[in-house]
């Protein structure tokens, strides 16, 4: 049960720093993207620093050739 819910969690912070580097090729500010997500300012800013620092690879998602 431990394992699945680090699964989870894991899944759910790709898929956040997904969205965010999404939101900035779409030109969303870091506020909306956190609007959107419904979570508070500070992690939006937070998850945006480690979407910037992880550049455009995410784990799991592959560039297009």
């Amino acid at each position: 049960m431990t394992e699945a819910i680090e699964e989870s969690e894991a899944a759910r912070h790709q898929l956040r720093l997904a969205l965010f580097a999404v939101g900035k090729e779409e030109g969303a500010s870091i506020s909306e993207v956190g609007r959107v997500l419904g979570i508070s300012r500070q992690l939006a800013s937070r998850l945006a620093g480690e979407a910037a620092n992880a550049g455009s690879r995410v784990e799991g998602v592959e560039d297009d050739p």
